[in-house]
C-alpha cells in the first residue's frame, strides 16, 4: 500500500462509472472571464494524465486547493497586481497582521483578511 493521506487505499470505485480512481494531482483548468488557468488539483482521479477525462472527486484539503486556484485565477483575471497568495507571503515574511497589511496595502485595515485567508 501507497502512503496515502488519511490511511486511503491505492485505489477506490468511481461512483459515477464504477472505474478505477487513483489518488495523485492532475493538471487541470479553470476558466475565469475568458481566461484559462492551470493549477495542480490533488484528489482521486480515473485518469491522471487524459486532460480529457475529468471523472474524479476531491475529498477533505483538496476542496481548498480548488478554492485558492479560484481566488488567485480571479486576481489575475481582474488584473490585481497582487494575488492573495503574494499578499499572504508578503504578509508572513513581514510578520504583519492582516490589519497591518491591509494599512501598507493601501486597501483599509479589513480589506485583504478574505483573500489572505483563502491563500
Amino acid at each position: 500500500m501507497a502512503n496515502q493521506p488519511r490511511g486511503y487505499p491505492d485505489v477506490i470505485t468511481s461512483a459515477e462509472s464504477g472505474s478505477p480512481m487513483y489518488r495523485g494531482e492532475k493538471h487541470v483548468p479553470l476558466k475565469i472571464a475568458d481566461r484559462t488557468f492551470w493549477y495542480w488539483q490533488p484528489g482521486w482521479w480515473c485518469s491522471l494524465t487524459d486532460p480529457n477525462d475529468n471523472e474524479g472527486q476531491l475529498v477533505d484539503d483538496d476542496n481548498v486547493v480548488a478554492e485558492r486556484a479560484r481566488h488567485e485565477a480571479e486576481a489575475m483575471a481582474a488584473g490585481e497586481p497582487f494575488t492573495p497568495a503574494l499578499i499572504r507571503a508578503i504578509r508572513v515574511r513581514c510578520i504583519l497582521s492582516q490589519r497591518e497589511a491591509g494599512i501598507v496595502f493601501g486597501a483599509g485595515p479589513k480589506s485583504p483578511s478574505k483573500s489572505m485567508n483563502a491563500g
